[in-house]
């Protein structure tokens, strides 16, 4: 059984959900807005984009691990039955 921790989307997950976080709360605390060329808080915006990126590599990295784990043990599965 593999972890999934040393998977490298399990650890780029991580990455992108943090910075995500950290640029989401310091666009909420700081509310600068760009004035040229939009004004919205783009730190604000795109810490959402990035952690909602991030919990896409982790939901990958989730759906991964279960799809190895069932074909893990359907070829036990096999192997005993051939035994």
């Amino acid at each position: 059984m593999k972890k999934i921790v040393f998977d490298l989307k399990f650890l780029t997950g991580i990455i992108f959900c943090y910075l995500g976080l950290v640029l989401f709360v310091y666009g909420l605390f700081t509310d600068k807005k760009a004035d040229f060329p939009f004004p919205i808080n783009v730190n604000l915006w795109w810490g959402i984009v990035t952690f909602l990126f991030g919990l896409a590599f982790f939901i990958v990295a989730f759906v991964t691990h279960k799809k190895a784990d069932t074909a893990e043990e359907i070829k036990n599965e096999k192997k005993i039955k051939a035994n």
